[in-house]
């Protein structure tokens, strides 16, 4: 008599794999969870750090027009506005939240950073202020930067 050949799986070989499965994913998931939070978090502060660099360089290539002779106080003030400022550094930047990476107030939910400007150049008390959102566990370094034309 002959035997007739096996085919496919037993029920217990397929729960095995679907155990097997199961614990995975609970752990890939959380792991997966805390890497996307860590990366929001990375990209907030990234922004944060980047406006106070362009800021602090803007001045300085304004600073430079005007002791050239290039660009008059009316031109710089223009120039470093907040409005021009806030087209140059949202560009293609977006919040982790989705939305512009940079708004005139911070949005702790979102994580847009908060950028203001106060003063002009004309008048010497030209002031960008920059803010970290308290997003996620950010909530501690939540302090504001400024860039004082004064200082440059």
């Amino acid at each position: 008599m002959k035997q007739a050949m096996q085919k496919g799986f037993t029920l217990i070989e397929l729960m095995i794999v679907v155990a097997i499965i199961g614990i995975l994913a609970a752990v890939a998931l959380p792991a997966y969870q805390d890497y996307i939070k860590n990366a929001n978090m990375a990209k907030v502060s990234t922004h944060y750090d980047e406006a106070g660099r362009f800021v602090e360089n803007e001045l300085r290539r304004v600073q430079a027009g005007i002791a050239m002779g290039t660009l008059t106080t009316v031109q710089a003030d223009a120039e470093v506005a907040v409005a021009a400022l806030m087209v140059k550094l949202n560009g293609d930047a977006l919040a982790p939240g989705g939305g512009p990476a940079y708004a005139a107030a911070p949005s702790n939910t979102l994580g847009t950073v908060g950028f203001a400007v106060a003063g002009t150049i004309g008048a010497g008390n030209y002031v960008a202020t920059i803010t970290r959102p308290a997003y996620l566990d950010l909530a501690v370094l939540a302090a504001p930067r400024t860039v004082d034309w004064t200082q440059i």
